[in-house]
């Protein structure tokens, strides 16, 4: 039986909300014209309760709503069209006229902070709609409502200012200072925030309430070390969300911010964790010198100040950083320096993500069955801990080495598992290496019709997250599926 996912509770004390919700009603009902409006709420739970009772406020009402989801959609850049393609392809009840109600716009702005303010570029969807505002009367004759968390309303404002002026309605939906106050204990409880394991559509809705935070500490503008301390902590978890979402320019802003600001107050241990995130997305941007450079100094901090969990952290991440590099014996001799922290803390979960590393490396080393024997008991520990994402990404490679131990069928049932766990969790650069490597496999055994889908899939998603390594990857290994050349695949690990 499905389960029903639970809606959160709307906060029945507000009058401000009850106001806002009855100011909205009018304001759609008023006539069958275009009209926009602004929602601004403060979180998605808010978002989703005041949406259900906006629709039961309109049951009876000659109105009915239509939404527009973009929050999938990050790259979309005209709205206009896509509020013809909805409008057009809706059948509504007879007698009631549409209401679009845009959410998940945040997903298409660049929230990006820049020398001397937070937020100042929306996006080119914003940027488009503002110069295409004119023509939203013609081709759009419908009341419009844009649901934009405080951040977003902010970058709507300074992007697309014409735009603004068309608006005739805003309304204000939160969800009270009790409830802020438990989210803003709740993200800022670990600064090492485990983002990646979330799915895409959850990224970007933490992107959504760190910023709406980030923006209520400058309007405080205090210079104290409890408010730059939580600065700090906001940015460090921005640059977490930015990398696990693979947008790795954005994320290195947010890091330097958080470095900067902890630096300022002497706050160690966010320093070193800023170092250690710098020091990533270098590793992500190709710039491994300069990886190297900042997990060395991520590392020295934690001795120094006797952090002995960020040490066995920052060993692993040089150890990935040398293997990147091509140095793969010093990679090995930080990795198991690590996974001897790891046992000794008893970190079932870290000890199984330094097994599946080593057995990554012994795969580069063309060691296949010691790897394989690495991977096997990091993927025993991430079923017991439950981890998804690292059971994709240990499937994932056990699939390569049955595809090179001449176990084609095995294989292809790790690569299956390994896809479908890495689309739930909208891991897409997971999803991109594992489309990559049943690409390989299969024009191996001579599937070339499907190996080519497969890859040309794998691309798509290589460019749409700009990752220049597996653009790569993904490319060449189309290229010798067509040119019917199998035994030059090389393997996308995890």
């Amino acid at each position: 039986m499905a389960r029903t996912r639970r809606r959160p509770k709307v906060v029945e004390s507000s009058d401000e909300n009850q106001r806002s919700l009855r100011e909205l009603t009018v304001f759609l009902e008023d006539r069958p014209s275009f009209r926009l409006g602004l929602a601004i709420y403060d979180v998605p739970g808010t978002r989703e309760a005041w949406l259900d009772r906006l629709a039961a406020a309109l049951t009876d009402r000659p109105v009915s709503l239509l939404r527009l989801d973009l929050s999938h959609e990050p790259n979309e850049v005209l709205l206009l069209r896509r509020l013809e393609d909805a409008l057009h392809t809706t059948n509504l009840p007879e007698g009631k006229t549409p209401a679009v109600m845009v959410t998940g716009l945040e997903a298409a702005i660049d929230f990006r902070p820049m020398p001397g303010t937070l937020f100042v570029e929306g996006g080119q969807l914003l940027r488009n709609a503002n110069l295409q505002r004119d023509a939203f009367t013609e081709r759009c004759p419908v009341p419009v409502v844009l649901w934009l968390n405080g951040a977003g309303a902010t970058a709507l404002t300074q992007t697309a200012p014409d735009l603004m002026q068309w608006c005739t309605g805003i309304f204000q939906f939160d969800s009270g200072e009790l409830a802020h106050s438990n989210l803003e204990r709740g993200l800022l409880s670990s600064p090492l925030s485990e983002t990646d394991r979330l799915p895409h559509q959850e990224k970007r809705e933490r992107i959504g309430l760190l910023q709406n935070l980030l923006l209520e500490l400058e309007k405080i503008s205090s210079d104290d070390r409890g408010s730059l301390a939580r600065k700090a902590a906001l940015h460090y978890e921005l640059g977490q969300v930015f990398l696990a979402l693979s947008e790795a320019l954005a994320a290195k802003q947010h890091f330097e911010e958080s470095l900067s600001l902890a630096q300022r107050i002497s706050e160690q241990k966010m320093e070193e964790a800023s170092l250690d995130g710098l020091g990533t997305v270098e590793a992500a941007l190709g710039n491994l010198d300069q990886a190297v450079k900042f997990h060395e100094r991520a590392l020295k901090l934690a001795e120094q100040i006797g952090d002995y969990n960020g040490v066995s952290t920052f060993l692993g991440h040089l150890g990935i950083a040398h293997a990147r590099r091509g140095d793969l014996d010093r990679a090995l001799d930080y990795l198991r320096r690590e996974l001897e922290d790891f046992s000794q803390f008893r970190d079932r979960q870290a000890q199984g993500r330094t097994l599946n590393n080593i057995g990554v490396i012994l795969m580069q080393q063309n060691k296949y069955q010691e790897a394989r024997g690495f991977i096997e008991k990091a993927l025993d520990l991430a079923r017991e801990s439950k981890d998804r994402s690292a059971i994709s990404a240990d499937l994932n490679n056990l699939g390569w080495i049955c595809q090179l131990s001449g176990e084609p069928i095995r294989a292809f049932q790790y690569y299956e598992e390994a896809l479908d766990l890495a689309r739930k969790l909208g891991v897409r650069a997971r999803e991109c290496r594992i489309l990559n490597n049943l690409g390989a496999l299969q024009a191996q055994l001579g599937q070339t019709d499907q190996a080519i889908q497969m890859l040309e899939r794998a691309g798509r998603i290589a460019r749409e997250i700009q990752e220049p390594e597996l653009i790569e990857s993904a490319e060449r290994n189309l290229r010798l599926a067509r040119e019917l050349e199998p035994e030059g695949f090389e393997a996308a690990r995890s």
